[in-house]
């Protein structure tokens, strides 16, 4: 069993989560260690925090806040499309192979892992040490649900399910969800474009001012650029085509599309006035050192256009050191 392809929404949510819990977040893309190589989605470990939240970031994070405090440590799971028994079968595989890892004095620390598929896949009593696997799935079909005896979470209420008490799994439905203010990050990882869209617009709404909410924004906006990116060299979901396109006409997208662009028009300009000053500088002064040039490289366009004015009253090189701050050689 390998590691799955990572499709471009998860990686988006992949990087949602470290936005939401910044400190908690131990890793995504967390290895453990077997013959074959595997990846846990999202890593956490739940920290006391001496500073409460903000009571609207507490809302903002709603039902997924609570849903990461029902055990000390919680590995997330992800999948874009239907969950399949397979996918059931890894996740349960990768808890248990960083829970033999991490806790049988046993295991040769500097080899693979001996453990095989049916041992891993044994039912272990959840404790402390145990992680609680959290599958975020867009769609999961009920002979799926009935086929692995999962039961209606007693917490969460509708779409989020328990399996086996001994296997600490959960699954959530993202699509099935009822949309509300709590379920709405949630939604925002559904990958169903109107949902998603929805969310988009309340979040940018509701918390105009709060850092979190800005966060979250730009994390969709950087990956609406990132999939725009890869239309033309890669077979995109066409969900994710649809949920680009819709999120291109939102105000705060073009908005950061425009900063993108007066970005790459600012360093084209800084660029070619580095290339000019390169070669003025040369010409008077000789060959443009490594040492110069970085300095130079680190200049904002006006402070290589002051450069170039006052290089014109230099008569060594020596006023160019001083000017960029770099010690002169006593003769």
């Amino acid at each position: 069993m390998t590691a799955q392809p990572h499709q471009p929404h998860d990686k988006f949510v992949k990087a949602i989560f470290p936005l939401l819990f910044p400190t908690q977040i131990a890793a995504t893309q967390r290895p453990v260690r077997l013959k074959e190589e595997l990846f846990i989605d999202i890593f956490y470990k739940s920290l006391t925090d001496p500073n409460p939240l903000n009571p609207q970031q507490e809302q903002l994070l709603g039902m997924l806040g609570r849903m990461m405090k029902i055990h000390p440590t919680i590995i997330v799971e992800h999948y874009s499309q239907y969950l399949k028994p397979e996918y059931i079968d890894s996740c349960t595989l990768r808890k248990q192979v960083y829970w033999y890892s991490e806790n049988d004095t046993r295991i040769d620390r500097s080899s693979d892992l001996r453990l095989d598929k049916s041992t891993a896949n044994k039912p272990t009593p959840l404790s402390p040490d145990m992680p609680f696997t959290w599958i975020l799935t867009a769609k999961c079909g009920d002979n799926l649900l009935l086929r692995t005896r999962a039961e209606p979470d007693p917490i969460f209420g509708k779409h989020v399910y328990r399996l086996d008490p001994q296997t600490g799994i959960g699954i959530v439905v993202l699509e099935k969800l009822a949309y509300s203010e709590d379920t709405m990050l949630l939604k925002l990882l559904s990958n169903n474009p109107d949902t998603v869209l929805r969310a988009y617009r309340d979040i940018d709404r509701l918390y105009p001012d709060l850092p979190l909410a800005n966060d979250i924004i730009g994390a969709c906006n950087e990956y609406c650029i990132h999939i725009q990116g890869l239309t033309t060299t890669a077979s995109i979901d066409p969900q994710e085509v649809s949920t680009m396109s819709i999120l291109q006409q939102e105000p705060a997208y073009q908005k950061r599309v425009k900063e993108l662009q007066a970005e790459g028009e600012a360093r084209g300009k800084a660029e070619g006035k580095l290339e000019t000053a390169k070669k003025l500088l040369s010409a008077r002064f000789g060959k443009v050192s490594p040492e110069i040039e970085a300095k130079l490289t680190s200049m904002t366009a006006d402070d290589l256009d002051d450069l170039l004015i006052r290089s014109l009253d230099w008569s060594t090189s020596n006023s160019l050191f001083e000017y960029l701050g770099i010690p002169t050689s006593p003769n």
